[in-house]
């Protein structure tokens, strides 16, 4: 028969690559934030970077890296400063 169950472990491992891809995302956009990202700089196409940002905020998840998390906030912040002092 073509239908099938799905077993627990086949679940796990869909939550487990959910996961790691969030993580990585959120590691792209990290180097993309920090001074020298090409968000900082202002390089690049700025369209395609806003909506991986959007994208990356639609996908649930559970257990986020807060590390990762609180550096990508520290970057932006520092990014939003120098723009008000220049």
């Amino acid at each position: 028969m073509w239908l099938h169950k799905k077993s627990e472990s086949s679940a796990l491992t869909v939550v487990s690559n959910r996961r790691k891809l969030k993580d990585t995302l959120l590691h792209v956009i990290l180097q993309l934030v920090q001074p020298g990202g090409a968000i900082a700089n202002q390089q690049g196409p700025i369209d395609a970077q806003s909506q991986l940002v959007r994208d990356l905020l639609l996908i649930p998840t559970d257990k986020p890296d807060l590390n990762v998390a609180l550096n990508i906030i520290e970057s932006v912040c520092k990014f939003s400063w120098l723009e008000k002092t220049l």
